[in-house]
């Protein structure tokens, strides 16, 4: 029962996959507390990087930037950077 080798490439999908996986709780009660929290880390971050949001491709990355920075964290967390994502996303140019 010998299974073939994976390949580099097969192996970093699977490691990025995984990691979508970790951790995906959805009916967690969200804490007010670590919401507002998670606002301020996303505000925090938007206040140093103000410049890019003058431009579509920079409002692009800086989103990006705050998924990043909410990946691994509790679920209230992320839902305030979601909050300040959504502001971002909707805001007129």
């Amino acid at each position: 029962m010998n299974r073939p080798a994976m390949k580099p490439a097969d192996r970093r999908q699977l490691r990025a996959m995984s990691a979508d996986l970790v951790r995906k709780p959805t009916s967690e009660p969200i804490n007010k507390v670590m919401f507002n929290e998670g606002k301020r880390d996303a505000v925090d971050i938007v206040n140093a990087c103000k410049a890019l949001l003058r431009s579509p491709v920079g409002r692009e990355s800086l989103i990006a930037k705050l998924r990043a920075a909410s990946k691994g964290r509790p679920l209230s967390i992320v839902k305030g950077f979601d909050h300040i994502i959504t502001m971002i996303e909707t805001a007129p140019y």
